[in-house]
């Protein structure tokens, strides 16, 4: 079959804010275009709080969807991309922060958990101390797997607060009659395995 005529009709959306973080935003985007499948991953759309940290060259020589703008938090990216618009055979989105470095297998593994179980609603991959399969996972997440039926009928992300998170969200999943997974080995959070970089960019400010 000639090239033109091959239709690829991926299911995953992945989302990712940045703020500064040079080294983890490095390693967080590597991974994800090292392991994002191209019959499994659309795109990955990079949200960029105006970073002055960041080397414009390396993310612009990926060849990557970069939109920048004044964002409060990690969750404008999910509100912002309500208002673009999104083929219809996506049907997962994934929030990856910038300080989450992706494995092998991490959208294989989650592809099959959401095909495998029909109940559930979201997928976390970087949470600590739970078992594999957990129906009931703490609402407390903001990176995290979502099927789009779900992502759609959400309205808004909320923006203010202490710690604003993606809590409202998955408890909207789980009253939906949708379960809560978490899948911890599939990324590491550099926050943990970095702690001297993790501490530069806390005093910086850096760190939300």
């Amino acid at each position: 079959m000639p090239d033109s005529q091959i239709i690829l009709r991926q299911p995953f959306l992945v989302l990712m804010p940045v703020f500064n973080r040079s080294y983890f935003t490095r390693i967080a985007v590597n991974s994800v275009m090292k392991f994002g499948c191209f019959n499994l991953v659309h795109s990955l759309i990079i949200f960029d709080n105006h970073s002055e940290e960041i080397d414009r060259c390396f993310l612009d020589s990926n060849l990557l969807q970069i939109v920048s703008g004044d964002f409060p938090n990690a969750n404008y990216c999910l509100n912002e991309i309500k208002k673009m618009s999104v083929p219809d055979h996506i049907r997962f989105i994934v929030k990856i922060d910038n300080d989450i470095d992706i494995q092998s297998g991490f959208f294989q593994t989650i592809l099959k958990y959401f095909n495998d179980f029909p109940s559930c609603g979201s997928v976390f991959f970087a949470k600590k101390g739970e078992p594999n399969i957990n129906y009931a996972s703490s609402c407390h997440g903001g990176v995290f797997a979502t099927r789009r039926e779900l992502f759609d009928k959400y309205p808004a992300f909320p923006l203010d607060g202490k710690y604003p998170g993606c809590e409202s969200y998955h408890r909207f999943v789980a009253s939906s009659g949708y379960n809560l997974f978490s899948l911890p080995g599939l990324a590491f959070d550099l926050n943990d395995s970095m702690p001297v970089m993790t501490n530069i960019y806390r005093e910086k400010g850096w760190s939300r």
